[in-house]
């Protein structure tokens, strides 16, 4: 059977939108989203044994490339030496610059400014760098402030945010991506002060536990 792409790209919410935080961690069920498909397709005749290694496939396919179907994915944009060479200038003349200033000003998108949590991050010439532009306000591995790899106890994006979000784009059935990439940037905007607070303050107990129990797991005490 041949799937379409509004086929594909409803497995893929259906798969997120079914999952459970449990013991700290996001599980998701292949056989929710299968029986969600089935009943959102009702007319289909189709082997539920076959269902299944598509939905697998598809869900791969998506955390590899970001894509539903198959094909080459555009992949990151490629940047030149002379727009990094531009990026550094620009940081080095100003280090506090937000990434949405970065990439206003140098027309790259956010996502290729981004710093996430690769490896290569972490290497000594990368911290050598930040330290000198930053001083001791850096917070990684292999420096003064060290933070625990893998902590989602401690990530507001984590314990907080990533939640919050799951629970308000899928209040309603999304038909294609592009609805669901609106719904996510609504709700992100509609994140105030009041509720960064709130998370900050959450930071701060969860950290002081962390401190208390010499950094053992603590979630089931809060």
């Amino acid at each position: 059977m041949v799937y379409s792409v509004e086929q594909n790209t409803f497995i893929v919410m259906s798969y997120y939108r079914n999952g459970t935080f449990v013991d700290e961690a996001w599980l998701y069920s292949v056989a929710a989203c299968k029986q969600e498909y089935l009943a959102n397709y009702p007319d289909l005749e189709i082997q539920e044994t076959s269902l299944e290694a598509h939905i697998r496939d598809v869900i791969n396919r998506f955390v590899r490339t970001g894509n539903v179907n198959k094909g080459k994915s555009s992949g990151r944009p490629a940047v030149s030496e002379e727009v990094v060479d531009d990026l550094r200038e620009r940081l080095e003349q100003n280090p506090q610059t937000s990434l949405t200033r970065l990439s206003q000003q140098s027309g790259v998108p956010v996502t290729t400014c981004h710093k996430d949590g690769a490896t290569a991050h972490t290497a000594r010439a990368t911290l050598e760098y930040l330290q000198q532009h930053y001083d001791d306000r850096v917070i990684s591995l292999g420096v003064q402030h060290a933070f625990p790899p893998r902590s989602p106890d401690l990530t507001p994006l984590d314990f907080s945010i990533f939640g919050y979000l799951k629970d308000k784009v899928f209040q309603r059935q999304m038909n294609n991506l592009a609805e669901l990439q609106h719904e996510i940037e609504r709700w992100v905007q509609s994140i105030d002060g009041r509720m960064l607070q709130n998370i900050f303050e959450s930071k701060k107990k969860r950290v002081n536990m962390c401190l208390e129990l010499n950094g053992e797991h603590f979630q089931h005490l809060l």
